[in-house]
């Protein structure tokens, strides 16, 4: 049975990184699935057939991790135990704030826009430039392990989840515009 301990990269025999590969990551986690499906385990006893449902649950809460780029940024700093507290903390970073502001002004003011559609794909890109960067910029971080590296890579966390935020709700702008049509 799987060691229901191990960390998500030794789960999918991955090196703990910002960069994984993502054809692995599938390649492996399908294999897991058949290994640890339940049905291999119908005639099991029952202690072994909830070992499976649990093993299969690790697998998949194990992929949605290191599928997400920001659910693996946050992981490889749990790993780190490090708690990016972003139930707690507020970015006090004023540039940051007021792109923030501005970025949630122009999501409003798309609805009024002359060309929606124009307006939406660049708010789209705009968002999706800084994800980008932002992600690259917790890989540098993160590759340097060193603790005030670290210390920069949770806010860059919690920077990236600001902007994963706004890209979901231009998502769904664009979608409730779309409907309108």
């Amino acid at each position: 049975m799987l060691e229901l301990k191990q960390n998500y990269f030794e789960l999918f025999t991955l090196a703990p990184s910002f960069n994984v590969d993502k054809a692995k990551l599938a390649e492996k986690y399908r294999a897991l699935q058949r290994s640890f499906h339940p049905d291999n385990f119908a005639a099991e006893s029952q202690q072994q057939q909830r070992l499976a449902v649990q093993c299969t649950a690790h697998i998949n809460q194990a992929y949605q991790a290191l599928r997400s780029d920001l659910l693996r940024a946050e992981y490889l700093l749990k790993l780190q135990g490090i708690d990016p507290q972003l139930d707690r903390t507020t970015v006090f970073d004023s540039e940051f704030l007021m792109e923030q502001m501005a970025l949630r002004e122009a999501l409003e003011e798309v609805r009024s826009a002359v060309d929606t559609e124009v307006a939406l794909q660049e708010l789209q890109t705009t968002v999706d430039e800084r994800l980008k960067d932002l992600f690259k910029a917790f890989s540098n971080l993160w590759d340097q392990k060193d603790p005030v590296a670290l210390a920069q890579a949770v806010v860059v966390v919690q920077k990236l989840h600001f902007f994963s935020k706004l890209q979901q709700q231009v998502t769904e702008l664009e979608a409730e515009l779309l409907d309108d049509f």
